[in-house]
């Protein structure tokens, strides 16, 4: 493909995860008339036809000109065959998978071998991209928010993630945890918000289907919905808070902003998260329930399905101070 196709498309990317996957958690964006007609141009380089490539290392048309009389007809005629192979894998494959990567077969999960990722006994490495809350986007619906040509958020997540493919991108992280207020997981220690979940389920279903692999983030640093301060207001071991949270605002959480009472307490608040018992038992209640989790729409368990490349324990996980609330040792 020319440069200028791949550029378009990457742009169309990018706008599309900006304007409605978000980075913030706002509200998705209409895109502008121009950016909506921008077409999406698949790509069919990087890892989809690696193929291709190793046919190249055979070497049998440069051993086939030192052959002599029928030897050397023998490597050509091999020679050309490979040639018609490899169209025909990429014929295939654009026409099955529209250009983008096959989806894993199961239990195919990429490894680690020393310090390399290794897929199938071969070098994989990853080329990714954050997500962060596609799983609360499959949920919006056109008549509620202001969505790219007015589609549902299944369709708009759908076609991202084959303009994610088939540009050569192979994993994503994304929020298991969710933090929009609106479409929360776990409304409740160890109960869950089921609707939330299938849209959890939908996101990994599509992503197999393009050949992305995924990267689920458990629990989140900074929001309340779906966060370490939710936790530790949950836990029964944890001191009992004594003034109000500030609200969630739209983007990253700005404890700058906060008066400096304010931020000590909170702060100092959220260091009891690493050390308290009831927190460390509602941490791994979750984790069980996401690992043990079956698709509702694949039917596999989560643990066993090889499109996980990897859990995110706590997105962007920190503690900013070594003092706990008064009594507490942290």
């Amino acid at each position: 493909m020319g440069s200028t196709p791949r550029r378009k498309s990457q742009n169309g990317l990018l706008k599309t995860i900006a304007n409605f996957a978000g980075s913030n958690g706002s509200t998705p964006q209409k895109l502008s008339p121009e950016e909506e007609k921008e077409p999406f141009v698949p790509s069919t380089t990087g890892d989809v036809f690696a193929g291709a490539n190793s046919a190249k290392g055979g070497g049998w048309g440069s051993a086939g000109a030192h052959d002599a009389g029928g030897r050397r007809g023998w490597f050509i005629w091999r020679k050309k065959w490979s040639i018609l192979s490899v169209l025909g894998v990429f014929v295939f494959a654009f026409f099955r998978y529209g250009g983008v990567a096959p989806p894993p077969q199961d239990n195919d999960f990429v490894k680690v071998t020393g310090t390399e990722f290794e897929l199938s006994c071969r070098p994989w490495y990853p080329a990714g991209f954050n997500a962060h809350h596609l799983v609360s986007n499959v949920l919006v619906f056109a008549h509620e928010h202001r969505t790219p040509g007015n589609k549902k958020g299944r369709q708009l997540v759908r076609a991202a993630l084959k303009q994610a493919s088939g540009m050569g991108l192979n994993v994503m992280r994304i929020f298991a945890h969710t933090t929009d207020p609106n479409f929360v997981l776990q409304t409740a220690p160890g109960e869950y918000n089921e609707k939330v979940f299938k849209a959890l389920d939908f996101v990994l279903v599509e992503a197999r289907r393009y050949g992305l692999r995924v990267i689920l983030s458990v629990l989140d640093n900074w929001k309340y919905s779906g966060g370490i301060d939710e936790f530790v207001d949950w836990s029964a071991t944890s001191p009992r808070r004594t003034r109000e949270r500030p609200a969630d605002k739209q983007g990253d959480t700005a404890t700058h902003e906060y008066d400096q009472e304010t931020k000590d307490y909170e702060v100092e608040r959220h260091s009891v998260f690493w050390s308290d018992e009831g927190c460390k038992s509602l941490y791994k209640n979750h984790l069980k329930t996401l690992v043990e989790r079956r698709n509702s729409i694949s039917g596999r368990l989560y643990k066993d399905d090889a499109t996980i490349f990897a859990w995110d324990l706590v997105n962007e996980p920190r503690c900013e101070t070594w003092r706990g609330p008064e009594g507490v040792d942290t």
